[in-house]
């Protein structure tokens, strides 16, 4: 009856592959946090998600290389599941010893920390969707890097609440990464910026009355929900 995506990209080559016409665009949606007075750290790059090849990963440590030439006390931190002994083994043969962290699936508390003390959010995907990830990175006020794919250039403008990269390309990914390193006060514009994105389209509320309107439109009520299942057991 109805078809919900989750960006307008998303959206436009839907109507390309089905002929029903009612498609609806309900963004993935992040609680905001409370606005925190920590410093941001002057040399940390931040990545969460899955760690593997076609979020970039490899992309992410080539350019955190290239960087610690002009950045010698840069940090990466990865948070995340995935083949973190293959990821260590690539970043010892890149000369990353020390340099990288491997922390492995983190709970909320431990990402929300993350995210308000990074320099720089990252995230080089091959593919995405709408990443919640990068969602949570920008309601954090974080400045982003992230790549031209999928639905992220629906929610991130260049320049203005965050940079836009090619996929796969690490060189552009460094220079992104090394804009945001070396000045300041437009890390912090763009992530004032950011976190504004978010407030004002990607909250629980805005996505929970878009999806009411989707139900009342098949004549279901919100204000008088069915049975709980236990009751009907």
């Amino acid at each position: 009856a109805c078809i919900v995506v989750v960006s307008e990209r998303w959206c436009a080559w839907m109507h390309l592959v089905t002929a029903n016409p009612n498609v609806v665009v309900i963004a993935n949606p992040v609680a905001l946090p409370a606005a925190t007075a920590i410093a941001r750290e002057r040399a940390t790059v931040v990545f969460t998600g899955r760690c593997s090849a076609a979020k970039g990963i490899d992309e992410l440590l080539q350019a955190t290389r290239e960087l610690l030439q002009e950045h010698p006390s840069l940090e990466l931190e990865l948070a995340g599941d995935g083949d973190l002994e293959a990821v260590a083994k690539r970043a010892d043969e890149l000369g990353l010893a020390g340099k990288v962290t491997l922390h492995g699936w983190v709970g909320g508390r431990q990402r929300d920390a993350m995210l308000a003390r990074a320099t720089v959010f990252v995230l080089p995907s091959h593919a995405e969707g709408l990443p919640v990830s990068l969602l949570e990175a920008m309601a954090a006020g974080c400045p982003v890097v992230a790549s031209d794919v999928g639905g992220i250039p629906d929610v991130v403008v260049d320049g203005f609440n965050g940079l836009l990269v090619p996929a796969g390309d690490a060189g552009a990914l460094a220079r992104a990464m090394r804009r945001l390193l070396a000045d300041p006060a437009l890390a912090a514009e763009m992530g004032r910026a950011a976190r504004a994105t978010i407030a004002s389209r990607f909250t629980p509320e805005r996505a929970v009355a878009k999806l009411e309107s989707v139900y009342s439109g098949f004549g279901i009520n919100a204000a008088s929900p069915g049975p709980h299942p236990q009751e009907s057991l």
